[in-house]
């Protein structure tokens, strides 16, 4: 394992469900490593309970795409590959500047000063370092226009690849820059929104995840962030034992 944070021990009732919680948690904060092995065992005894929340929870992470369960009943944190980085920033480089540029048109000042107050949120985590919190307003920075544009498809379809979107900045918070760029870009697609100048706002929303998806791969390239992703060498596909 990573690290060895201390977890409060789970105490309420649906017990499948806060384990899955926690455990998703660790995933997204990179305290449970992409390829690592888990087991249910350890799970239980770190988090107070019995293997059978644990199993249900593992079953839950696994429809979401965060963990895999091998035939040998092993489970693995699923890893990231450098071709999935470029599948779901490419599709989201389509879908969200078409989503900004349908709503932007519809926001009211209420939902200007909720989108501003996000990212209020987002200018104190930065400053703190909080890099959890920062991606976390970033996930809501995002999820307002998908929001705003109730496509239950669309909505459908960004839950899917959230998870996967949070580990990746997770991984790139070790790029400092990256975290500064983004509140920079965020600054900038919001200033479009607040003109109303719907246009430039999904021109900017794409450039922005572009930039980011080409930075990210030239980290991984360069060798400082290889070692986190498969499709490069030095990153081999093996399952490391937590402990």
């Amino acid at each position: 394992m990573a690290t060895q944070t201390p977890v409060t021990p789970l105490t309420r009732t649906s017990l499948a469900e806060q384990a899955y919680e926690v455990i998703k948690r660790m995933i997204l904060e990179l305290k449970l490593e992409p390829g690592e092995l888990i087991t249910e065992a350890k799970l239980a005894a770190m988090l107070g309970i019995s293997k059978s929340p644990i199993r249900t929870a593992l079953v839950h992470l696994q429809r979401d795409g965060l963990v895999v369960i091998t035939p040998f009943k092993e489970t693995i944190v699923a890893e990231l590959r450098v071709e999935d980085v470029r599948d779901i920033y490419e599709a989201r480089s389509l879908i969200e500047p078409y989503v900004v540029e349908q709503v932007v048109p519809r926001l009211t000042e209420d939902d200007l000063a909720a989108l501003d107050q996000i990212l209020d949120r987002a200018r104190d985590s930065l400053a703190r370092e909080d890099f959890p919190e920062f991606f976390l307003t970033n996930n809501e920075f995002h999820g307002f226009f998908i929001d705003k544009h109730s496509n239950k498809q669309l909505s459908s379809f960004m839950a899917t690849i959230d998870s996967q979107m949070q580990r990746i900045r997770m991984i790139s918070a070790s790029i400092m820059s990256h975290p500064q760029k983004q509140m920079q870009e965020h600054e900038e697609i919001f200033s479009a929104v607040r003109r109303g100048d719907a246009a430039s706002a999904a021109a900017r929303m794409r450039e922005h995840i572009m930039r980011y998806l080409d930075d990210v791969l030239a980290e991984v390239a360069s060798g400082r962030l290889r070692h986190w992703f498969t499709g490069w060498p030095g990153r081999p596909s093996s399952a490391k034992e937590n402990g």
